[in-house]
């Protein structure tokens, strides 16, 4: 199913899902006041080292710095 999956998606399934986790990431710290603590657990990382390390690996920024730069108010 793996090899499949990669032939048509172009990418693995683990990154497929790492894909999913991020940009769900990346809509909470946009839209949410959920800390960052909060939104690793949501996502089912071990820790916050962990979500921090995958999270900067993909965006190429802390989900602090994310937050910081992209914040936006929901009315």
């Amino acid at each position: 199913m793996q090899k499949l999956f990669k032939k048509y998606e172009g990418i693995s399934i683990t990154e497929y899902i790492l894909d999913i986790k991020i940009e769900a990431a990346c809509n909470m710290l946009r839209y949410s006041d959920r800390q960052i603590q909060e939104i690793a657990e949501y996502l089912h990382y071990g820790s916050i080292s962990h979500f921090s390390t995958a999270f900067r690996k993909k965006m190429h920024q802390s989900p602090k710095e994310y937050r910081d730069q992209n914040r936006k108010t929901v009315f």
